[in-house]
């Protein structure tokens, strides 16, 4: 436990709004198909008595969807990503069952056309981090009230 649990639960409840609202993200633009990505979106604060660490973390293939992937004969934007052959079979079988698609067919289509940017990460943490920063000054008003009473609980001081 930090010497700082006020603030230490602005980044736990900061870090929750962040994975809330990348989910919320990924909904909107359609991005969401089984729900494994979404689902893998976790935030974690780690502390120690000088520092305190909120990350967030998901599947590698987050980032590619986020940033987008150029295709072998399409640009899809600035991204620094581009298919040399296509994405793996396996993760497309169920969407391409369920859609009616030729798996391959499918796989072709976006190595040549790429996948298009869907920007939800940089949105989120800037949002969150916007609350978060709102929180702070009362958060850390609390510690430091909270250290000093117990200073002064601890301290004996005498007067002759």
């Amino acid at each position: 436990m930090s010497n700082f649990p006020n603030i230490e639960q602005v980044l736990q409840d900061g870090g929750d709004r962040i994975v809330l609202l990348m989910v919320n993200a990924l909904q909107e633009k359609g991005a969401i198909f089984q729900g494994e990505l979404a689902r893998s979106i976790q935030s974690n604060v780690t502390s120690d008595n000088d520092s305190m660490t909120l990350t967030i973390e998901m599947l590698e293939r987050g980032e590619f969807l986020d940033k987008g992937v150029n295709g072998t004969a399409k640009t899809v934007g600035t991204t620094p990503f581009q298919f040399r052959v296509g994405p793996p079979i396996d993760p497309l079988r169920t969407w391409a069952r369920v859609k009616g698609f030729n798996v391959y067919a499918l796989r072709n289509s976006i190595a040549k056309n790429g996948i298009a940017p869907r920007n939800f990460i940089q949105p989120s943490l800037e949002e969150g981090i916007r609350w978060m920063e709102s929180k702070f000054e009362e958060a850390g008003q609390k510690d430091i009230e909270a250290t000093i009473s117990l200073v002064g609980k601890e301290s004996k001081i005498e007067v002759r």
